[in-house]
């Protein structure tokens, strides 16, 4: 038997933290230019802030390759590959009564990821998706996450003794 567990991700993620700062930044140059000559003492004020954040955004995004993407979720449970079927938290699905199974992703913890700038660079292996198409037409799809990298070879193992059909894409599919 081998296990993987299930996330849940939230809809709506939060904003990435370096926006609110070029928020802030852009605030600050617009007061600054807003103000007026005489408030020498609060444009220099205003300066010296805008040239700490920018300090600080450059740091950000210099170090931003060594922080973890944290994605807004929930795990929800198990899928378990076993010899007799997948295990969806405690449901059995007979290999007899799976159509196909499509892998979408190829994501582990610690996996460097590069999309954006603004996020994170270091992934926590949670955007794997799997799709179990049954042969009744019902399909069940979810996310899971991997520790190790090729850690889903382990789930191919069962799938192939079975012989049951699956594919692997390994270009994310948003599920």
């Amino acid at each position: 038997m081998y296990v993987f567990q299930l996330f849940q991700k939230v809809k709506k993620q939060p904003v990435p933290k370096i926006i609110k700062w070029f928020v802030l930044l852009f605030l600050i140059v617009v007061a600054f230019c807003l103000a007026a000559d005489r408030f020498k003492t609060i444009k220099i004020v205003l300066l010296l802030m805008a040239l700490l954040i920018s300090g600080y955004i450059v740091f950000y995004l210099a170090t931003n390759h060594k922080r973890f993407h944290f994605l807004k979720g929930i795990f929800t449970g198990t899928i378990a590959f076993a010899n007799e079927g997948i295990y969806l938290n405690s449901d059995l699905i007979s290999y007899d009564d799976i159509n196909e199974i499509t892998f979408t992703n190829h994501d582990f913890i610690g996996k460097f990821n590069k999309h954006s700038f603004l996020n994170p660079s270091v992934s926590i292996g949670v955007m794997n998706g799997i799709r179990i198409t049954l042969k009744s037409g019902e399909i069940i799809e979810r996310h899971f996450q991997m520790k190790h990298d090729h850690e889903l070879f382990n789930a191919f193992k069962f799938l192939n003794q079975n012989k049951t059909p699956y594919l692997w894409n390994e270009n994310f599919l948003e599920l």
